[in-house]
């Protein structure tokens, strides 16, 4: 039985649409009794309404950068929260910069804790957020995201959150935003996870991102055309879209 986790931006959903030859595929790599789900840095509840959406099936979430694991209805079943002592940390560092947007999240839901300047018109699909102080008064800070009003300010802070706290918690920078999840925790460790949950598997990964690196590398994974070239250079064979991909997965 083969498992292939697909990152969601950039490499499932490209240009805010998810083809329909990429939708046949996963129907047919399940049809086969494959496990298919999606390995994301956001978490459950951004994304799950989503799939909904664009009528993508899975048997799994590992979300937050491999913080949490859902089940096919995306029920957490196993979860990785920061040390809350150490979030609280972070917290008031950043209310120190007023130029960087932050929110938490618990694993699902998720709330903006500060927002200097206008978003813009979100791109997340029927879901909300909720007030932040209900996730911190449970104390079960899962993860963060975070970025300056620049991409350059948000390398800098990500180099300063990093140095800052090493060991205390993983930083993961793609695409000008950090997110932030426990110490050791990456997309290469919900992998591990997930197969300690589900069982053996032939397991194959895909991505686009820079916090994609580590999991093609530790399971000789794939990318996508649209990756930069630091990602495609780590995989072990670059695709147009994930619909080439299962084809060679089912040969």
């Amino acid at each position: 039985m083969k498992l292939l986790a697909s990152d969601w931006d950039g490499t499932l959903r490209r240009n805010l649409k998810v083809d329909a030859c990429d939708l046949d595929a996963i129907k047919l790599f399940r049809e086969q009794q494959h496990r298919f789900g999606i390995v994301t840095g956001r978490s459950v509840g951004m994304l799950k309404n989503e799939l909904a959406h664009y009528h993508v099936p899975c048997d799994f979430m590992i979300g937050t950068n491999g913080g949490v694991i859902t089940d096919a209805d995306f029920s957490i079943i196993w979860r990785h929260d920061i040390d809350f002592d150490a979030a609280m940390e972070l917290i008031e560092l950043l209310k120190s910069k007023p130029t960087v947007m932050f929110g938490i999240s618990d694993g699902d839901d998720f709330g903006n804790l500060q927002s200097p300047e206008d978003e813009g018109e979100s791109t997340l699909i029927d879901v909300q957020p909720i007030d932040p102080q209900q996730i911190i008064s449970r104390k079960q800070i899962n993860s963060f995201y975070l970025r300056d009003e620049t991409k350059s300010k948000t390398g800098i802070l990500y180099k300063e959150l990093s140095e800052r706290f090493k060991g205390r918690m993983a930083f993961h920078y793609n695409a000008g935003t950090i997110d932030v999840s426990a110490a050791d925790v990456s997309k290469r460790t919900g992998i591990i996870e997930l197969m300690k949950l589900f069982g053996s598997h032939e397991v194959y990964v895909i991505g686009d991102g820079h916090n994609d690196i580590e999991m093609i590398e530790a399971f000789q994974g794939f990318s996508v055309e649209g990756a930069p070239d630091e990602v495609k250079r780590k995989a072990v064979r670059c695709y147009h879209g994930l619909a080439d991909c299962i084809e060679d997965l089912l040969k």
